[in-house]
């Protein structure tokens, strides 16, 4: 026997010239257990180990049988307790379970007062899975922030040394999802004049809670400034439920300080749930690093202690720190362009840089103001005498004209080399300090420079090559758009491609509307048609003509619109169990206008509904699809189901390396 419970004792003797009067059952670790022909006995009463168990039987006649033995083992069963769970180091009451917000750190310590060894620990969520297998000395404790959004029933048992569980605890959490903030911001201006207004648009999203009843928390400063954040210049501030963005207006007044501002947006749920906070700044300037901080005792160069804010043409540090990095400023990203980042792996760059006048400066500069930016030190040498400066020290090589300044420590060293003139033509390049009288005596460490050669033309000159630009990135956005709903809700996709030269339905000529769907549908009509329903994937059909049965599956049913969208795939037609398919082995497709004896009465729904003839074209009444049912080429990426909402939208990024 194990662990709690009782035990049943029971026999079935019988006296053959008389009756049994008594049964008595004895063991021999804990004497007479009791009496009767069926004895019920707690097992937590018998000790621990092989118990013997020895039964007499007496008759009417006051004789005692022989005793009849037989082994039974007794092993104990570990019990468990939870001692406390905690939500940020808080004591948490369990009985009614607890509510959470994701993030939120929940400690659990859970423990056994039996003495034996524990072999085993765990906690199991039914939705996360195993959580927690570690323990000592019958105690398990650790914390967690990571459980995933819902109802989680947690278990907390253990397991003895003589292989036995303790009893199941179980703890109900409810994990409330905190407010997402999207990455896609949308700013109409990316520079304003004093009383002129930007409208800012931030996707919100929380799985439980309308964004018409989050809290929203919205301000600014000025960036870099330290100040408290200030709401003064934010208005209408408000949630787009067709878009799913947080939309507000900031209107900086005449006396608004000039310079560049961030924006803090902070979102609170109906459980108290906030969302992690989110600051942007307006600049999205692009810099490319000359040099990096490499000198001799930073070989691979160092850490960067200061951002560059600077629109300067030319090249220089970004701040005070002496961390040694020299920035050029490129160009600045349009805020509109900013949904198109697919990762911090990815920028946009500008379209049209060899002709756009905006850039023409950047572009310019690097023809006129010298090829040569970045001297880096590879050895400081010795000897070369007092602190000192040499100016315009030249740049020999294969190219002209360019010169530096050196700068001598006191110890002798070069401490620092500056280029002055950056001359032009250069594919490789030598600092010559013997032209300025620049020595150490014979024998001595030499130093040693390393001329970097920059991009043909000169930085900024053609970014595409400097910046290493070998892939394009398709951008489109799934947007609900309630007059003309292609994009289907309720449903899920898993595969995304490009499709190349698609038709028009019902035509030769290439689609050229901004979106379109592959699917076909059925404008339905009916009494009951706003209260009918469809279950998604189950199959709808039309007898089309005597024995023939047109049959697809539900994508999606739209009771206001009346559009029933659906699709026949092969499945449906072919045999994948051996035997024929409910409707034959003919696809036929829905028709508005069937044979005789037929209707246009289509079934799958909570009620029937029939084809509205009066919708579509002559050549295809009650039918409805954008894109010619023919192949195409694509290029598919297969992904995890997405489910669609109306209340949200997907950006899809697509990058093609050439």
């Amino acid at each position: 026997m194990t662990g709690s419970g009782v035990v049943a004792f029971i026999s079935d003797s019988f006296d053959e010239d008389g009756q049994i009067v008594d049964y008595i059952w004895t063991s021999s670790k804990d004497g007479e257990l009791g009496r009767g022909s069926v004895l019920y006995y707690p097992v937590d009463d018998l000790n621990d180990g092989s118990h013997s168990i020895e039964l007499l039987v007496i008759d009417n006649n006051g004789t005692v049988s022989d005793a009849v033995t037989s082994t039974l083992l007794v092993m104990q069963r570990p019990d468990s307790e939870i001692v406390y769970v905690r939500v940020n180091d808080e004591s948490a009451a369990w009985g009614w379970g607890i509510d959470v917000n994701s993030g939120d750190e929940v400690s659990f310590k859970g423990q056994t007062t039996s003495a034996q060894f524990i072999s085993t620990y765990s906690w199991i969520s039914d939705i996360d899975g195993p959580l927690f297998t570690g323990g000592e000395d019958g105690v398990s404790e650790f914390s967690t922030t990571d459980l995933s959004n819902g109802t989680h029933y947690i278990i907390f048992k253990l397991q003895g040394g003589n292989s036995l569980w303790s009893p199941e605890q179980i703890i109900e959490i409810r994990v409330n999802g905190r407010p997402q903030i999207g990455d896609s911001v949308e700013i109409s201006e990316e520079f304003l004049d004093r009383l002129k207004s930007a409208s800012i648009k931030v996707p919100i999203n929380d799985d439980d809670t309308s964004g018409l009843e989050l809290t929203y928390d919205v301000s600014y400063r000025l960036k870099g400034s330290g100040d408290s954040w200030s709401k003064d210049y934010i208005s209408d501030i408000m949630f787009n439920n067709d878009t799913g963005n947080l939309e507000f207006i900031f209107t900086p007044d005449a006396e608004a300080v000039t310079g560049d501002y961030e924006f803090f947006v902070g979102v609170t749920d109906v459980m108290g749930g906030t969302s992690d906070y989110y600051v942007m700044n307006q600049d999205y300037r692009v810099y490319i690093c000359l040099q990096n901080g490499t000198n001799p005792e930073n070989s691979n160069g160092r850490p960067s202690l200061d951002e560059p804010l600077f629109t300067d043409l030319e090249p220089r540090s970004a701040g005070g720190s002496g961390d040694g990095y020299i920035w050029k400023y490129l160009f600045t990203i349009n805020p509109n362009n900013l949904i198109k980042f697919d990762s911090t792996s990815f920028i946009p760059l500008p379209s049209d840089w060899s002709s756009s006048t905006s850039v023409a400066a950047v572009r310019d500069n690097a023809s006129t103001s010298g090829q040569l930016k970045i001297v880096t030190i590879t050895n400081r040498g010795v000897g070369y005498g007092t602190a000192a400066t040499y100016n315009n020290v030249p740049i020999e090589g294969d190219g002209s004209g360019a010169k530096c300044s050196v700068v001598v420590n006191a110890a002798g060293k070069i401490d620092s080399v500056e280029v002055t003139n950056g001359g032009s033509d250069y594919t490789f390049g030598s600092v010559n300090l013997e032209q300025v009288g620049l020595t150490n005596p014979s024998g001595s460490t030499d130093a040693g420079f390393n001329v970097i050669i920059p991009p043909q033309d000169g930085h900024g000159a053609d970014i595409y090559r400097e910046l290493g630009a070998n892939r394009v990135l398709i951008y489109s956005r799934l947007e609900n758009d309630t007059s003309n709903p292609d994009f289907i809700t309720g449903n899920q996709f898993a595969r995304v491609g490009l499709v190349k030269d698609p038709y028009a339905y019902g035509s030769t000529n290439k689609l050229t509307t901004s979106k379109a769907s592959a699917v076909y549908a059925l404008k339905l009509t009916g009494a009951g048609a706003t209260t009918t329903t469809f279950t998604t994937d189950s199959e709808i059909t039309q007898r089309i003509g005597v024995g023939s049965t047109a049959v697809g599956r539900v994508v999606n049913w739209d009771s206001t619109t009346g559009v029933l969208k659906y699709w026949q795939d092969r499945r449906l037609a072919i045999s994948t169990d051996g035997n024929a398919p409910t409707y034959g082995y003919n696809l036929f497709g829905f028709n508005a206008d069937p044979t005789t004896g037929a209707g246009t009465t289509i079934f799958g729904g909570s009620s029937n509904l029939n084809i509205d003839t009066n919708f579509g074209t002559a050549l295809s009444p009650g039918l409805s699809t954008s894109i010619n049912s023919r192949t195409y080429n694509l290029g598919v990426d297969n992904r995890a189901s997405v489910t669609r909402s109306s209340q949200q939208k997907e950006d899809i990024k697509i990058v093609l390396e050439f």
